[in-house]
């Protein structure tokens, strides 16, 4: 991470590759790697799962670890959704100084003049 937001820092945002911005190419390889890392890891923690019941024995075995297993995924959501709760009310995402981010940039959209657009170019491509 450290090295980054080193390079990051030295490229800064207009810096180009012949005719390529090099935000761009970083957006790029980032994203694929994130794919790649989604297409290595579902099959890994799947083909794990599917391990570990077949090497269980008796139905008993494979009730309890079910009811430990659905216990831990409901612990481990409530947590991320607690922590997710906690972390958004303390930055406040979309406020900038106390005032909504979307007011700010004009970005509301009265939905009476947007239907009134789409009638008039129905009516008018009719």
């Amino acid at each position: 991470m450290v090295a980054g937001a080193l390079i990051g820092w030295l490229c800064g945002p207009d810096t180009r590759i012949g005719s390529v911005e090099v935000v761009r190419l970083f957006d790029f390889v980032g994203t694929l790697f994130i794919n790649l890392l989604k297409m290595l890891i579902v099959p890994l923690v799947m083909a794990s799962i599917v391990t570990g019941v077949a090497s269980l024995g008796s139905g008993r075995d494979l009730g309890r670890l079910g009811l430990k297993t659905l216990s831990f995924y409901v612990i481990t959501t409530l947590i991320a959704v607690l922590i997710a709760l906690a972390i958004s009310n303390l930055v406040k995402p979309g406020i900038v100084d106390g005032e909504p981010a979307r007011d700010m940039l004009a970005l509301e959209a009265d939905t009476g003049t947007v239907t009134a657009n789409v009638t008039e170019r129905a009516s008018a491509s009719a």
